[in-house]
């Protein structure tokens, strides 16, 4: 009898478990779907761990991550990058661990010039000048509204990643405005910078008449500064250097774990 009730209790506990997962699930998602209504998103649909939409005519996806044991909840927003230039950014928390890999020269950290948002986070980005232009004031200021928040730009595609659920629709809506607002950015700074580079060389020319850029040189625009590609250099070594570091530890914990279990084995002989 007791078994069988024991039973009984294990099974309604497990259905209440998942009963609460679900509508947590559901309501994270209804919160997302109300806020790009607000921004009068098109063709929304749901996928098995997340949603599709657009929004401004800009593809939009949502992801639901983690939950999973030792795991924490968090929802990321991405879009695609019309142009992808070649800029990489990762925007994460800083830490004590984070602060030791940027002194040890295996990460990067771009120093923007407002303190409090220096002292919240690692700005791992290049070329640096095209970090300091897309992360104005404003960034700045709904970046830190967010924490804890992850920003990142890598290749073709940009996403911000907060912790939890997203439960207020006001959260979901600021966090597509920022992704929308600097998916923009992207496109323009790194043509602005091309530009302002190109002026600066023109007027320092020795007896060279300014004219601004011509339809001959707006083809070169997009090209990167030496020191930009440096830059770039620069933090692709440091990634590889934390990568490095962290095989080197996974193998020595590895070689230290089968080290233990074979002196257990010896021992139980």
């Amino acid at each position: 009898m007791l078994a069988i009730v024991l039973l009984l209790g294990g099974f309604l506990l497990f259905a209440a478990l998942v009963f609460v997962a679900s509508r947590t699930n559901l309501q994270r998602w209804e919160t997302i779907v109300a806020a790009m209504r607000e921004l009068e998103a098109t063709d929304v649909r749901k996928r098995a761990f997340g949603l599709l939409g657009t929004v401004r005519g800009v593809p939009v996806r949502w992801d639901a991550l983690g939950g999973g044991r030792g795991n924490q909840v968090h929802t990321m927003c991405s879009v695609s990058l019309a142009h992808p230039p070649r800029f990489l950014m990762d925007l994460r928390l800083q830490t004590g661990e984070e602060l030791e890999q940027v002194r040890a020269g295996r990460a990067v950290d771009v120093i923007v010039g407002d303190q409090a948002f220096d002292d919240a986070f690692i700005v791992e980005a290049a070329p640096s000048d095209v970090a300091k232009k897309l992360l104005d004031a404003e960034m700045r200021r709904m970046l830190l509204a967010m924490r804890p928040v992850r920003l990142c730009v890598a290749k073709d595609a940009l996403w911000l990643d907060v912790m939890g659920v997203v439960a207020h629709v006001a959260i979901a809506k600021s966090m597509l405005e920022l992704v929308l607002a600097l998916r923009q950015r992207m496109d323009e700074i790194p043509r602005a910078l091309a530009e302002e580079r190109m002026t600066a060389e023109a007027r320092e020319a020795p007896g060279a008449a300014y004219r601004g850029t011509t339809p001959e040189s707006a083809g070169a625009l997009d090209a990167w500064s030496p020191q930009g590609e440096k830059e770039l250099a620069t933090l692709l070594l440091a990634r590889r250097r934390r990568q490095q570091r962290t095989w080197m530890t996974t193998g020595i914990g590895i070689a230290l774990y089968l080290a233990f279990a074979a002196t257990v084995m010896r021992c139980m002989r």
